[in-house]
């Protein structure tokens, strides 16, 4: 039987959940504690957040 690391179809999967994870479940995550957060950030909370948005979003169009 083949070794699961050496399996392309494994290397795939590991790939689509990472992309999955950076372009889908962090964006959602920082999008809801922005707007729950808004109004009540003080700055190093608020320098954060920019910095994550800069992260996870610099890349879009």
């Amino acid at each position: 039987m083949e070794n699961i690391f050496n399996n392309s179809f494994a290397t795939l999967i590991a790939y689509v959940g990472i992309i999955s994870i950076y372009l889908l479940v962090i964006p959602l995550i920082l999008f809801y504690w922005m707007n729950n957060r808004w109004n009540v950030m003080g700055k190093l909370e608020r320098l954060g957040v920019y910095g994550l948005v800069f992260l996870f979003f610099h890349f879009f169009p």
